[in-house]
C-alpha cells in the first residue's frame, strides 16, 4: 500500500509518496495541510532523505481516554528521527504511544455513522508530558512544548485495526496496545469533536495509549509501533542540546 510524507533533499523541500524503499517526488504544494499533486518523475532513496513532519495542521487535538481532549499547538509536532528536548530534566518526564488520525476533509457536525470517512490517513505518534504540571493541574502546558508530539514518519490511508500498538523504550517494550480500542472510540470522537469545532485537512487527533508510559531522561530512546504503519521513533535530549 503507497503512503505519503514531507521530506528534504538537500536544500529542496517536497511531499513525496513512498512505494517500498523508494519516494516518488509529488508537484503538490509542500506547505499544504497534506500531501497532494502527481508525480514529476524524480524519486530517491528513502535513506537519503530527511523526514519531516507529516503535514501542516492548523491545530492538533490530544485525546486521553480518562483526561478528555485538549489542543496543543502545532509547534509541538516533530518527526520521525528527531530529537525531543526535555526542558525541565528535574521533572519527570512521560511518554505514551499512540494513534495519530489525519483530517482529510473539512468536517462540522458529522454523525459518528460516516465519520471515518473525513479521515485522510494515519501515523504513529507518540505523546509526551511533563508530569510535574500534568499533577498541578495544567493539563495543557504539561504537553504543549515543542516537539512533545513526534509523528510520521508516514501518512497511510487504511491501518490494520486488528493488530496492537507497542512502545519500546531503550529497547524494551513497555506498552501494548490493542488497536480494535482505537477504532472503537473513533467514530464517536470525530463526532463529538466536529460538533465543538470545524475540523479541517490535514488537523491532527492523537489518541493516546491509556496505559502507563515511560519515564524519560535525556539520552534514552523511544520507538512506538502501530501494526501496518512505520515505526516512528526519537532520542531524547534537553533544551539547549544540539
Amino acid at each position: 500500500m503507497l503512503e505519503w510524507g514531507r521530506f528534504k533533499k538537500g536544500n529542496s523541500f517536497f511531499c513525496g509518496e513512498r512505494e517500498n524503499d523508494w519516494v516518488h517526488e509529488l508537484d503538490g504544494d509542500f506547505n499544504g495541510s497534506l500531501p497532494q499533486g502527481k508525480r514529476t518523475g524524480c524519486g530517491f532513496d528513502w535513506t537519503e532523505l530527511v523526514i519531516l513532519p507529516v503535514g501542516c495542521p492548523s491545530k492538533i487535538i490530544r485525546v486521553e481516554e480518562k483526561k478528555g481532549w485538549h489542543l496543543v499547538p502545532p509547534t509541538s509536532l516533530s518527526p520521525h528521527r528527531s530529537m525531543v528536548a526535555i526542558p525541565y530534566p528535574d521533572h519527570r518526564n512521560v511518554c505514551t504511544s499512540g494513534l495519530a488520525v489525519v483530517i482529510g476533509r473539512r468536517a462540522r457536525r458529522v454523525k459518528a455513522a460516516n465519520a471515518t470517512s473525513f479521515v485522510a490517513g494515519y501515523s504513529s505518534a507518540q505523546c509526551f508530558s511533563d508530569d510535574f504540571f500534568l499533577q498541578s493541574g495544567d493539563v495543557s502546558r504539561a504537553s504543549s512544548f515543542d516537539a512533545f508530539h513526534p509523528v510520521g514518519p508516514t501518512l497511510k490511508p487504511e491501518m490494520d485495526f486488528s493488530g496492537e500498538t507497542v512502545l519500546f523504550h531503550n529497547g524494551q517494550q513497555i506498552q501494548r496496545y490493542e488497536n480494535r480500542l482505537f477504532l472503537e472510540r473513533l467514530p464517536s470522537l470525530i463526532e463529538e469533536l466536529s460538533d465543538s469545532m470545524t475540523l479541517l485537512p490535514g488537523d491532527i487527533i492523537l489518541m493516546v495509549t491509556p496505559q502507563p508510559g515511560a519515564s524519560i531522561c535525556p539520552g534514552h530512546h523511544l520507538e512506538a509501533q502501530v501494526a501496518g504503519l512505520r515505526p516512528v521513533a526519537i532520542n531524547v535530549g534537553m533544551r539547549g542540546s544540539a
